[in-house]
């Protein structure tokens, strides 16, 4: 069956609610194939968007971290397009091409610290369903509470966000 062909932003902005509409572009200009694609139902995208920009600015955990998380999360996933847009954001926050390279392998490397490897075993927990008492009482031990919330809301979102990008079947942007 094809997948929903993209609208267009001169369509799709005014169909937004009011909080989703800033967030259209993101930090960048153009709209997203993603967005695009998810713009065929304007009310699951203004929720998409109001809550990704929430899990991803009004929270306490470290960018970075989380972005690991992501990435990884994607890879796993086998999702291309998610993990092309957060390796960029990963770099940003301050991850390395090295762990980036190494992030499917954390576990066998010393790139890692106790926190970052902490998340990273959440992350691949999670995404196998196997997360015990032990991988969030690290978690939890290490960045508290509140930021093992984040970072298990996080996890879990992107999955959702790497099921979807597969099911659209979206392929990265080439480089440029």
């Amino acid at each position: 069956m094809p997948r929903p062909t993209p609208v267009a932003a001169e369509w799709l902005e005014p169909q937004l609610s009011d909080a989703a509409r800033p967030l259209l572009y993101g930090h960048r200009p153009g709209l997203s194939d993603l967005y695009g694609s998810l713009g065929n139902a304007p009310r699951m995208l203004s929720a998409w968007l109001e809550f990704a920009w929430k899990i991803r600015l009004d929270v306490t955990s470290p960018r970075r971290l989380r972005e690991l998380a992501i990435v990884l999360v994607g890879k796993r996933f086998g999702a291309p397009y998610e993990v092309a847009a957060h390796t960029r954001m990963a770099l940003e926050a301050g991850a390395t091409e090295a762990e980036l390279e190494a992030l499917e392998r954390w576990s066998d490397t010393s790139l890692f610290d106790e926190t970052d490897r902490a998340a990273l075993a959440l992350a691949d927990a999670m995404f196998a369903n196997t997360v015990t008492d032990e991988i969030t009482a690290e978690v939890e031990r290490l960045v508290g509470k509140e930021q093992l919330i984040e970072l298990m809301m996080t996890i879990g979102y992107y999955q959702m966000v790497s099921s979807v990008t597969q099911a659209l079947q979206l392929v990265p942007p080439a480089a440029s």
